[in-house]
């Protein structure tokens, strides 16, 4: 994993894990996890990170694909979508100075996608975002 993908997957989880907003629709703090919980739902779980290079002529960057996975009960598809909105909120707050001369210069949701995963009585909600990262301070 590159310096400005483990940067940027420590900043999500930063943003996610310390959202007030995110945690009340979760139903407490300690719900944004990046491993499956032995206890119940809901909770959300930070996906992989895929990154490649997008440099410029001028400056150091990669493109980063990261995927949030959200579980609810399989009765819950509303409080799936309610998640979502928090989460996508939360990472709209992110801040472009991601640390160690690393700049985040855009994160934008790609996709969304639900599926039902019966033997666990689950929906499973992915968000995809698109992330690019450059090497070097925020330009002004």
């Amino acid at each position: 994993m590159s310096r400005a993908a483990l940067l940027l997957g420590k900043a999500v989880a930063a943003a996610l894990g310390g959202d007030a907003a995110l945690a009340r629709k979760l139903g407490a703090p300690g719900r944004v996890l990046d491993r499956m919980p032995k206890g119940g739902m809901p909770f959300l779980l930070l996906g992989p990170i895929d990154s490649r290079d997008y440099s410029t002529a001028t400056e150091p960057g990669e493109e980063h694909r990261l995927t949030l996975e959200i579980w609810t009960g399989a009765d819950h598809p509303a409080l799936a979508s309610e998640i979502a909105a928090a989460a996508r909120a939360a990472l709209d707050a992110l801040a472009p100075d991601l640390g160690a001369g690393v700049t985040l210069c855009s994160l934008a949701h790609e996709a969304t996608r639900a599926r039902r995963m019966p033997a666990a009585r689950a929906l499973v909600t992915a968000i995809t975002f698109r992330a690019v990262t450059e090497d070097g301070p925020a330009h002004p």
